[in-house]
């Protein structure tokens, strides 16, 4: 078996600051880099909104092609806007046209030789309240000719709230990571799951085929648990599976695998593209900073890291890449950590998490204003609602100021720990 991450990995930066005279002689023969050309192009201008307290935000997620040598690049940004540039010289790269999807909002975009997918979902799943049925996404596929003309090929549907896409390696088939958050009251909660279309034809001739991945429950039998640290959590008479309870936020394929993070579930599933099903879900654990020196609160003035402090962190993933090397398959993910805040169709503040100094008895070892995980459901106007997180603070531990290590309930609590 070749080893885990062979050569260039391998070896002490040392031996390459000062090597042998032979290979001092093949460094010094290689071309120096080519002086960086950077560009920027400013599109405040452009993205003005006219609905109030809009922005446009036309800019956050990218994707380009190369074609007729020229490089285009189409950004979406969560409003009904998509921005095509104009990148072939770096230094000054050009705006070649916007186009705006009616009644509809962008959340990512990817691209494959001359194709462009975007995840598009309806203005109505942000509107609907009071148990309103919450509409499915789409992906909209639009081809590029080398004069920069965009045309829509085909529109097909998704799971709920399409945020992160991504094409396979060869373009065959396109990955679609189906958030399914909470309608903004949290009244309806629909199920998260992964889109996994198929693209085949020839000639300008695309044809696209749809299956859904559902996320399945947290059952050993069914699925492997492995890791440490799954969440899950909602309100029980409203969240009442893993499925409605995961969000899936990135994709990234790998072999015959395909990876999707599932951030509040502090999760990694693990898709079988042969089967198109879920064989694995992978708790990533919590991060404990106690044993590192860090700066914990944001109101002390500056960066002041300390060491000592009893704490731990999930990790809730969020953008993701996979890949191969060798016999092993790797996947590497940004963790962002968040929390879920809604208000509720009665007026009340769903919220999972409290600050420290907000607790009934305070940690002393952290600063007050460190937000912490809670077991409950904290309202506003009422008194907190028992929720079902499986990650619970060790409230027996609060008086002789613990840890605060989490417990595991349940089944997620089996499998071996990934590091």
């Amino acid at each position: 078996m070749p080893p885990r991450f062979a050569t260039p990995s391998q070896g002490s930066l040392r031996s390459l600051k000062n090597p042998p005279v032979s290979k001092r002689r093949r460094l010094l023969a290689l071309e120096e880099p080519a002086e960086a050309r950077l560009g920027r192009l400013d599109l405040t201008e452009v993205s003005k909104d006219p609905t109030a307290e809009e922005d446009g935000l036309v800019a956050e997620i990218s994707a380009s092609v190369w074609i007729g040598n020229k490089q285009f690049t189409l950004s979406s940004g969560g409003s009904d806007t998509l921005t095509l540039s104009n990148w072939s010289d770096p230094s000054s790269p050009q705006l070649v046209s916007q186009l705006v999807l009616e009644d509809s909002f962008t959340t990512s975009v990817a691209s494959y030789g001359n194709l462009f997918a975007v995840a598009a979902t309806p203005d109505a799943y942000d509107e609907a309240t009071n148990g309103a049925a919450l509409p499915k996404s789409q992906i909209i596929f639009f081809s590029i000719n080398p004069g920069g003309q965009l045309k829509e090929i085909d529109r097909v549907e998704t799971g709920f709230l399409a945020d992160g896409i991504a094409f396979s390696k060869d373009g065959t088939q396109l990955y679609v990571a189906n958030e399914g958050q909470p309608s903004s009251d949290y009244s309806v909660d629909p199920e998260g799951s992964v889109t996994v279309i198929d693209i085949s034809g020839q000639g300008g001739i695309l044809s696209f085929e749809a299956t859904e991945v559902t996320l399945s429950e947290l059952d050993p039998d069914e699925v492997e648990l492995l890791g440490s640290g799954i969440r899950f959590e909602g309100p029980l008479e409203v969240t009442t599976s893993f499925a409605q309870d995961a969000e899936p936020e990135y994709v990234a394929a790998a072999g015959r695998y395909l990876f999707a993070t599932l951030q509040e579930s502090n999760t990694v599933a693990r898709i079988d593209l042969d089967t198109n099903t879920v064989e694995a879900y992978i708790g990533l654990g919590w991060v404990d900073y106690s044993q590192v020196s860090v700066d914990l609160d944001d109101k002390d003035g500056g960066f002041d890291p300390k060491d000592g402090q009893d704490v731990v962190g999930l990790r809730m993933p969020d953008g993701m890449a996979a890949w191969e090397q060798g016999d092993d398959i790797f996947f590497i993910t940004a963790n962002e950590g968040d929390a879920r805040e809604y208000e509720t169709k009665d007026g009340d503040v769903y919220l999972d998490e409290i600050r420290n100094k907000d607790l009934q008895v305070e940690y002393n070892t952290v600063p007050g204003r460190l937000k912490l995980i809670t077991s409950e459901v904290y309202l506003e106007s009422e008194e907190a609602t028992a929720g079902q997180n499986i990650l619970v603070l060790n409230d027996d531990n609060l008086a002789d100021d613990p840890t605060n290590d989490f417990i595991s309930e349940g089944n997620p609590s089996a499998g071996d720990r990934i590091d």
